[in-house]
C-alpha cells in the first residue's frame, strides 16, 4: 500500500531518461501556457489601467499584475531556451521552482486585493493550474503547492470576512480538479517517458552486448562536459584472429562475455561499445582506482568459465589507452577520445595486455588546437592522409554502409618495393617527398574511399566497389613508376574483398589479408596487384599463431638462445659466439627465424624477442662464469624497431648490471637493410650502446643494398660480410674472380676506416683459406658446425685450451686483425712512413724459445717462398727454425725491433739470396711477440728481384 501511494504521488526515483522527458514536457507546457497567461495578464492590466473595472485604483493593484506579466514572459523565454538546449535541465528546473512559488503567492495577493473581481479569481485559478502542471515531477509537489495556496487563501478570506459559501465551494472544486489534472498528466507523462526510453534504448543500445552504442554517446556528450573524467579506449587482444579461426558465433560469445565482465567492474551506463572489439568508457573515478580495477578486470577475464569462450581456447586479455582530465566543451571531449584511441594504438605497439595513459591539459591543448588541427582529426603530418587509428574508424563506417546496402567493399594495400634503395641513393628528404607524391596520387585516385598512410612505404585504401575499381588500382601502381626521378620505383597492391555476408568483420584482419596478397605479388613484374584467396590463409594463420603465442613461447621455453661459433681464421680457435633465437614449438615443430622474425617486426613485437634474447645470453654468461669458466664475447641481434619500441640503452645496461658481466662480452648486430629505413633514433641509439662499452656490428653486409653513405653516417665497430657475395650464377663458389675481388675490396675498405671484418656463412675450406689470405680475422658458418642450444656451448670444457681462445689470446689476435694485408702500404698504415707498393707481406710471431711461426701472409709472400723452392708455409717455418747463423741474426734483429718499438730495416743473406726486411712490432703476449714484415729478396749473382 505504501509503495502504491508513493507511486501515485510520484515520490519514487526515476532514471535520467524519464527526468529528461519530464523536463522537456514541462518546457513545452511552460512555453504555450505562458503565452496564454501573458495575454490574460495583459488583459487584466489593460482593464485596470483604462478604468474599465469598477475597482479602486491602487499601486498594488497595478504592480502585482505587472509583476505576473513579467514572470510569464520570462517563463516563455526560459522554456524556449531549454528546448533549444541552450541551458541545462538543472538550471531550468531551479528557476521554475522559484517562479512557481512567487507567481502563486503573487496571484493570491492580487486576488485578495481585488477579491470582488470574478476575473481575478479565474486568472488566479489558471495561474495555480499552470504552475501545478509545471510541477509534474512529482505530483506530490502539486499537492503541496495547491494545498498551501488554497489554505492560505481560505484563512485570508475568513480574516477579511469576505468569503461566501460559493467561493469556498469553487476553491475546493478547483483544488480537486487541479490535483486530478496534475496526477493524470503525471501518469501520462510517466508512461510516455518510459515508452520513449524503451524506443531510445533500442536505438542506442548494442544488440549483442546490451551496452550503449555510439549514438548514445553522442546524445550523452553534454553529461561529461566540465566534469573530471577518465576516457578509456580498450579492445580485445588478437580478437580478429579468434573470430576468423573459431567463427563468428564464438567471436560474439567472447564480446558478450567481455562486456558482461567489464560492466561488473565499471557499473553504470558509462561503458559504450565503440565498434568491433573496441569499447569506450567515460568514468568519474581516479587514475589510481582505474589501474586497480583494471588489474582485477585482468584476473577476472582470465578466470572466465563461459563454455563457448573456453571452447575456443582463447585467453581473454585486453589492451587499453586512457586520458584523464576535464573537458570544457564537447570539442575537447572528442579530442580526449581521440587521444585515448591514440594511446591504445601506442599500447598495442608495445605488446598485449597493456594499459597506457596520459594527462589532458585543457590550457595546453587549447593553445595547440590550431597548430595540431590535423593531428586532432587523425591526419598524418607527412602526407595529410588519415592516420592508422583514424582510418580504422572511417573504414569501419564505410564497410558498415556497404553491408547495409548489400554492396561489396575492398581493402587495398599498396607497398613500394625496395623503397630503401630510393632512400639510400636519394636521401631521406627525397624519400619523404616521394611518399607525399604517392599519397597525393592515392587520394586523388580514390576520392570516394578512405585512404591512409600506415607506415614507412605502406598505404591502404577502403572503397566501395565500382566498375573501374581494378583500373584505378592499376593506375596508382603505374603512376608511382613515373615518380622515381630517374630511379626505378615499383608499387604493388593486394586486395581483400569485403562481402556483405563475410563473417570476418575485423578490419585489422582484412588489412592483414590485403598485405599478405600484396607481399605475394612482390618480385613479379607481370602483375601489379593480386586478390587475397584461401591459399594465402595459411600465412595469415601462421602470423596469428606467432603473434598470439609469442608470450607463451618465451614463458614456456619454446624459444631459446642457440649459439653459433665465431672462429679465429689464423688459429682455428673459437673466439666468440652469435646468439640465435630458435623456436621449437610443441605443435608446429621448428619455426624458422626467417619466418617469425619478419612477422614480429611487422606486428611491432620484435623488441620482446630481442630483449628476451639479451637477458637469456646475459644469464647464460652469468651461470657459466659462476662455475669459474671464462666466457667469450657473444653477439645479440637487434632490430631497428627496438630503438623505437623501448628504451634500449637502459634495458641493456640493466641486463648487464643485473648479471654482473663486463659490457665488452656483449656485442650487438644490426641488419644492414634496417639502416636504410632508419634515421636519427637509430643513430643516437647506436652511439649510446657504444658509449656503454659494447661493440656494434653491421650484419649481413652485402646481402641487401650496401650504401657507403651508411658507413659514413654511422659509427660501427665491424662489418659482417654475408657469403652471398660468393653465390654467383653459373659459378662455383670462390672460383669466381669478380666475387673474390669484391670481397677483398670490402675487407680493405673496412680496415682502412678502422672496422673489423667477420665473414658469415663460410661453408668450405676454400672460402676459409681465401678469407685468411686477405686478412679477414673471424669467420662463422657451416664449416664449423651449426648452433647449439643453451649454455653447454659456452662451457665447452673438453680440450678447452686447444679449441677455445683465452682472453690474452683474444687481445693479441684482435690487435693483429687490425693489420690490413691488402693495403698498398701496410707499414705506413701503422705510422712508419712510405714503402714500396705490392711487396710480400707477412705477420710473423717470434716466441721466447727462439722459434718463428707465420700468422698471416699475402699472396706475394706465398709466391716468393715458392719461387725459392719451398712448397708451403710449414716447410718455410721448418727451414727458418733450423739452428744456424741466418736464424740467429734474424732473431737478434727482431728483438731489437721490439725493444725500439719502431720500424727498422735489416738485410740478411742465405747462400746467394739476400733478404731486405722492413719490419715493425705489433703486439706481445705471454711468451711471444708479433711483427709485420715487408720482405724483398734478390739473387746477388745477377741482382734480380725474386717475387
Amino acid at each position: 500500500m505504501r509503495s502504491r501511494i508513493k507511486h501515485f504521488l510520484g515520490m519514487e526515483s526515476h532514471d535520467r531518461d524519464v527526468l529528461t522527458f519530464f523536463a522537456r514536457s514541462n518546457a513545452s507546457v511552460g512555453y504555450y501556457a505562458g503565452v496564454m497567461l501573458t495575454i490574460a495578464w495583459l488583459a487584466v492590466l489593460g482593464t485596470r489601467l483604462l478604468g474599465l473595472e469598477a475597482l479602486t485604483f491602487s499601486v498594488a493593484g497595478v504592480g502585482v499584475p505587472l509583476f505576473m506579466l513579467a514572470c510569464n514572459v520570462f517563463v516563455v523565454i526560459l522554456s524556449r531556451r531549454y528546448l533549444n538546449a541552450h541551458i541545462s535541465r538543472r538550471k531550468f528546473q531551479a528557476v521554475l521552482v522559484v517562479y512557481m512559488f512567487a507567481s502563486v503567492l503573487a496571484s493570491g495577493l492580487a486576488s485578495l486585493l481585488d477579491f470582488v473581481s470574478g476575473g481575478q479569481v479565474v486568472i488566479f485559478l489558471l495561474q495555480v493550474a499552470f504552475c501545478t502542471c509545471l510541477f509534474v515531477e512529482p505530483p506530490i509537489g502539486a499537492l503541496l503547492l495547491t494545498s498551501v495556496t488554497f489554505v492560505t487563501m481560505s484563512v485570508a478570506v475568513c480574516l477579511l470576512g469576505e468569503g461566501t459559501v460559493e467561493m469556498y465551494t469553487v476553491m475546493v472544486v478547483s483544488w480537486l480538479a487541479i490535483m486530478a489534472v496534475s496526477v493524470g498528466r503525471y501518469r501520462q507523462a510517466f508512461a510516455a517517458a518510459h515508452r520513449e526510453s524503451e524506443l531510445r534504448s533500442l536505438s542506442t543500445r548494442d544488440e549483442l552486448t546490451g551496452l550503449p552504442n555510439r549514438r548514445a554517446l553522442r546524445m550523452n556528450f553534454s553529461h561529461y562536459v566540465n566534469e573530471p573524467i577518465i576516457v578509456v579506449m580498450a579492445d580485445l587482444d588478437d580478437f580478429k584472429y579468434v573470430n576468423d579461426a573459431c567463427g563468428h558465433t564464438a567471436g560474439d560469445a567472447i564480446l558478450e562475455q567481455f562486456a558482461h565482465v567489464i560492466v561488473e567492474f565499471f557499473p553504470g551506463d558509462d561503458i559504450y561499445r565503440y565498434g568491433g572489439d573496441e569499447f569506450l568508457a567515460l568514468l568519474a573515478i581516479s587514475e589510481e582506482e582505474l589501474l586497480e580495477r583494471s588489474n582485477d578486470l585482468r584476473a577476472a577475464l582470465l578466470a572466465v568459465k563461459e563454455p563457448k569462450v573456453r571452447a575456443t581456447g582463447y585467453k581473454m586479455a585486453h589492451t587499453a589507452g586512457y586520458v584523464c582530465g576535464v573537458a570544457r566543451s564537447e570539442k575537447e571531449l572528442r579530442h580526449m577520445i581521440t587521444l585515448a584511441d591514440e594511446n591504445l594504438l601506442r599500447a598495442k605497439q608495445r605488446g598485449k595486455d597493456i594499459i597506457l595513459g596520459s594527462k589532458f591539459s585543457p590550457s595546453e591543448d587549447e593553445a595547440s588546437l590550431g597548430e595540431s588541427l590535423l593531428h586532432d582529426r587523425g591526419v598524418d603530418e607527412l602526407t595529410g592522409m588519415p592516420t592508422r587509428s583514424s582510418f580504422r574508424r572511417q573504414a569501419r563506417e564505410l564497410i558498415d554502409r556497404a553491408n547495409e546496402a548489400e554492396l561489396v567493399a575492398y581493402i587495398v594495400h599498396f607497398d613500394i618495393e625496395d623503397f630503401k634503395i630510393y632512400n639510400s641513393q636519394k636521401g631521406y628528404e627525397s624519400g619523404d617527398e616521394l611518399l607525399k607524391r604517392v599519397g597525393s596520387l592515392v587520394k586523388s585516385t580514390f576520392t570516394d574511399g578512405v585512404t591512409s598512410h600506415l607506415s614507412d612505404d605502406h598505404f591502404v585504401v577502403a572503397v566501395i566497389a565500382t566498375d573501374d575499381f581494378e583500373q584505378r588500382v592499376a593506375s596508382v601502381c603505374e603512376g608511382v613508376a613515373k615518380l622515381g626521378d630517374g630511379l626505378v620505383v615499383v608499387a604493388k597492391a593486394g586486395i581483400y574483398v569485403c562481402h556483405p555476408d563475410d563473417p570476418r568483420v575485423g578490419l585489422s584482419f582484412m588489412a592483414d589479408c590485403a598485405k599478405v596478397a600484396c607481399d605475394s605479388v612482390k618480385g613479379r613484374y607481370d602483375e601489379l596487384y593480386r586478390y587475397f584467396d584461401e591459399k594465402m590463409m595459411a600465412r595469415v594463420a601462421r602470423r596469428y599463431y606467432v603473434v598470439n603465442n609469442l608470450d607463451k613461447a618465451l614463458r614456456e621455453g619454446y624459444i631459446r638462445a642457440s649459439y653459433q661459433r665465431v672462429v679465429r681464421t689464423v688459429t682455428g680457435k673459437v673466439c666468440g659466439y652469435e646468439a640465435l633465437a630458435k623456436w621449437d614449438d610443441p605443435e608446429h615443430g621448428i619455426i624458422p627465424a626467417s619466418e617469425f622474425v619478419p612477422i614480429l617486426e611487422d606486428a611491432r613485437l620484435i623488441h620482446k624477442l630481442d630483449l628476451f634474447m639479451l637477458h637469456a645470453v646475459c644469464e647464460d654468461h652469468k651461470n657459466v662464469r659462476a662455475d669459474g669458466v671464462e666466457t667469450l664475447p657473444t653477439s645479440v641481434n637487434l632490430s631497428r624497431l627496438d630503438f623505437d619500441l623501448c628504451d634500449l640503452p637502459s634495458e641493456v645496461s640493466g641486463a648487464i648490471a643485473s648479471c654482473g658481466i663486463p659490457p665488452e662480452l656483449i656485442h650487438f648486430e644490426i641488419t644492414e637493410s634496417s639502416l636504410a629505413d632508419s634515421a636519427g633514433t637509430l643513430k643516437s641509439g647506436v652511439a649510446s650502446l657504444r658509449e656503454l662499452g659494447h661493440e656494434v656490428w653491421v650484419d649481413d653486409f652485402g646481402s641487401g643494398f650496401s650504401s657507403l653513405n651508411m658507413l659514413k653516417e654511422y659509427e660501427f665497430d665491424a662489418l659482417k660480410i654475408d657469403m652471398e657475395f660468393f653465390r654467383v650464377r653459373g659459378g662455383d663458389d670462390v672460383s669466381d674472380e669478380r666475387a673474390r675481388r669484391i670481397v677483398a675490396s670490402t675487407v680493405n675498405m673496412a680496415k682502412r676506416i678502422g672496422m673489423g671484418v667477420i665473414a658469415e656463412g663460410v661453408a668450405s675450406e676454400e672460402q676459409r683459406s681465401f678469407l685468411s689470405r686477405i686478412g679477414c680475422g673471424k669467420i662463422q658458418g657451416e664449416l664449423y658446425g651449426l648452433s647449439r642450444h643453451d649454455d653447454a656451448e659456452l662451457h665447452h670444457s673438453e680440450n678447452r685450451n686447444e679449441l677455445i681462445e683465452s682472453q690474452a689470446e683474444r687481445v693479441y689476435f684482435d690487435k693483429i686483425d687490425e693489420l690490413n694485408m691488402l693495403s698498398a702500404n701496410p707499414l705506413a698504415d701503422l705510422g712508419h712512413g712510405p714503402f714500396l707498393y705490392g711487396r710480400p707481406i707477412a705477420v710473423v710471431e717470434f716466441c721466447d724459445d727462439d722459434t718463428m711461426h707465420y700468422i698471416q701472409v699475402n699472396k706475394r709472400f706465398m709466391h716468393m717462398i715458392q719461387e725459392g723452392g719451398t712448397q708451403g708455409l710449414a716447410e718455410s717455418e721448418a727451414r727458418f727454425n733450423t739452428p744456424g747463423p741466418f736464424r740467429d741474426a734474424a732473431i737478434h734483429a727482431f728483438k731489437q725491433i721490439e725493444q725500439a718499438g719502431t720500424q727498422m730495416r735489416y738485410s740478411l743473406t742465405r747462400g746467394d739470396i739476400t733478404y731486405c726486411i722492413d719490419a715493425a712490432f705489433v703486439v706481445r703476449r705471454e711468451g711471444a711477440a708479433a711483427f709485420l714484415a715487408e720482405v724483398q729478396c734478390f739473387d746477388s749473382n745477377d741482382i734480380t728481384f725474386v717475387e
